[in-house]
């Protein structure tokens, strides 16, 4: 029997009352010991407890020699957080081919950002658009990471616009169109690329937030936004 079980990241998160990414943070700083098994990382009961007894008294025990070695070995971590599907290919990819290993965490653009500042990862996906210059990315940039040395490089350059049943029944042709009474929105969540592209719009075009029929709705993905979609006309389908 094992006398010093061991968690995921997710249930020292839960012990801790913090966020994995916060978890992933305390691994990086290695002021938390964790280990590999397979694709997870797992942190053991014994390590656990002499966290939480340093954070109490500002006394660490005496590590073996093991935990040293897991010191070493967490030095090689690189916590990549964005929900681009491309940086989950960069994360398999520097798992494959080099000695660092990718940790994955799923905040939006903005959050993301915010995280980097903090010193919580290594690597961000952005698609931040900026009304006042209509650039994407830079001006949000230089604005957070403020005496931060940074590198920003376009991976990858995508279409961005507003998905709407088929056929498009209510003539949807640009922003102001979404202003409409007959029109209905499901929104992402606040700090993602999609949501500051239309919080954007709207400030561009004077259209307040108020007057959108299910702006306050918000779901995570774009993925969880298309199937909204997708069920809404199925139900539209079914009715008629």
């Amino acid at each position: 029997m094992n006398n010093n079980p061991s968690y995921t990241i997710e249930e020292v998160s839960k012990l801790l009352k913090i966020s994995k990414l916060t978890v992933y943070d305390l691994i990086k700083k290695e002021d938390l010991v964790a280990y590999k098994v397979g694709r997870q990382m797992r942190v053991d009961q014994q390590e656990l407890e002499r966290y939480k007894l340093k954070n109490r008294t500002g006394i660490v025990q005496e590590e073996s020699d093991s935990s040293w070695e897991y010191k070493e070995y967490n030095k090689n971590q690189v916590v990549i957080s964005g929900q681009d599907i491309v940086l989950d290919i960069l994360s398999k990819y520097i798992e494959k081919h080099t000695s660092l290993i990718p940790l994955r965490s799923y905040n939006g653009s903005l959050n993301s950002l915010i995280s980097m500042y903090n010193g919580e990862c290594d690597v961000v996906s952005v698609h931040l658009y900026d009304g006042d210059t209509g650039e994407y990315n830079l001006p949000y940039v230089k604005r957070v990471l403020v005496n931060h040395p940074f590198i920003l490089i376009n991976l990858v350059s995508r279409t961005a616009g507003i998905y709407v049943k088929e056929g498009n029944p209510l003539n949807i042709k640009g922003w102001k169109d979404l202003a409409q009474s007959k029109v209905t929105i499901v929104n992402r969540e606040k700090g993602s690329g999609a949501r500051v592209l239309l919080d954007e719009q709207l400030r561009i075009n004077g259209i307040t937030a108020d007057s959108l029929k299910g702006y306050n709705k918000e779901l995570a993905s774009h993925f969880s936004v298309a199937s909204a979609v997708f069920d809404k006309l199925k139900l539209s389908h079914h009715r008629s």
